[in-house]
């Protein structure tokens, strides 16, 4: 312990920072409470569309990092803020 050094706070990265920074746990939960609305299978397939509007490169992820795909987050969530509306726009009131 004493080579080592003091150990140093848990972080998950940059990857998870960047998606982090669209999607917020708020955002998140709002999303998936009008995603729940509908029936498995459209669940799933909307939820992709939505992902790969708001961060196009989205299925790049692997070739390369995340946090770069992400690029400018505040326009990714004015994406996002713009697939919600039209999300609560398409799904039944629940």
């Amino acid at each position: 312990a004493r080579q080592r050094g003091p150990l140093k706070p848990f972080e998950f990265g940059p990857e998870r920072d960047a998606w982090e920074a669209v999607f917020d746990d708020a955002t998140m939960t709002r999303l998936n409470g009008l995603l729940m609305r509908l029936g498995t299978h459209m669940r799933t397939e909307r939820r992709r569309e939505i992902y790969e509007t708001v961060i196009p490169d989205l299925p790049k992820v692997g070739v390369r990092p995340l946090h770069d795909i992400v690029g400018d987050t505040g326009a990714a969530r004015q994406r996002l803020a713009a697939e919600i509306a039209r999300l609560e726009a398409e799904v039944p009131a629940g």
